[in-house]
């Protein structure tokens, strides 16, 4: 079993393949969606009630930048840029990406806070 997760992850880690680039891309898009919507879950129940004390004023203000700025940059982008690995080479008729190791090494440096 070690050795297949081992060639498992070796495969994604150091894959050139656009379609497994923009996957990965979309998949780290979708942990951090789920990291913005626990910041949001949050901020919602901190306004669910009249003077609620979950979160006070300084670290709710905090709280909706980081959320603004995490769909924003770091789920946004890079499903768009996952979506366009993914679909544009399919759609033009490449059989890869040009410099693909470089948009590998973007996918895994990303997540990077």
């Amino acid at each position: 079993m070690s050795q297949g997760f081992a060639y498992a992850a070796k495969r994604w880690l150091y894959t050139t393949n656009h379609k497994d680039i923009g996957i990965l891309y979309i998949i780290t898009s979708l942990f951090l969606f789920a990291a913005a919507g626990v910041l949001a879950i949050t901020m919602r129940t901190q306004l669910s009630a009249p003077d609620n004390t979950i979160l006070t004023a300084n670290v709710y203000n905090q709280f909706v930048t980081v959320h603004g700025l995490l769909m924003i940059f770091w789920v946004l982008s890079p499903l768009a840029f996952g979506f366009a690995n993914f679909v544009i080479p399919l759609e033009i008729g490449c059989r890869g990406l040009l410099r693909s190791l470089a948009r590998r090494s973007g996918s895994t440096s990303e997540p990077a806070l």
